[in-house]
């Protein structure tokens, strides 16, 4: 996940620390402007437990709901960090009609309960939506 993740990431930019694990993976990245986690969780047989929560209900800052015309729900937020602290956490949350969800969030730190290092996210969230849509997490 590290190495598709890295791979769908704008050229030019700094990777300073990466972590993964079986269905996640993040980096801190840095484009010049500071630091920002980006990371990817991929879950797969969730749909029936997500079934009506894909929704904008909740503690969100700005959000949008939609489906896409092949029946993907996807879901454009931004948040104030659950980990406390100022940071914010931009997000794009996708479920499949087969029950894979694939959610990538940044955040304007290195770390959601980090210090802030940046006032907005590197990548708009339609940037994110094409890093959630990518075929390659489907695997």
């Amino acid at each position: 996940m590290l190495r598709v993740l890295k791979s769908l990431l704008p050229k030019g930019g700094k990777i300073s620390d990466e972590q993964g694990q079986e269905g996640y993976a993040a980096v801190v990245w840095d484009d010049g402007r500071g630091k920002s986690m980006i990371g990817v969780n991929a879950q797969h047989n969730v749909g029936d437990v997500l079934d009506g929560r894909m929704g904008c209900e909740g503690e969100y800052i700005e959000c949008q709901a939609l489906t896409l015309a092949d029946g993907t729900q996807v879901k454009r937020a931004k948040r104030a960090s659950e980990k406390g602290g100022s940071a914010v956490v931009w997000l794009v949350d996708t479920l499949h009609p087969d029950g894979r969800r694939v959610i990538v969030q940044e955040v304007n730190s290195y770390a959601e309960g980090g210090a802030v290092t940046r006032p907005r996210s590197p990548l708009a969230l339609d940037r994110l939506q094409t890093i959630a849509l990518d075929s390659r997490w489907a695997g």
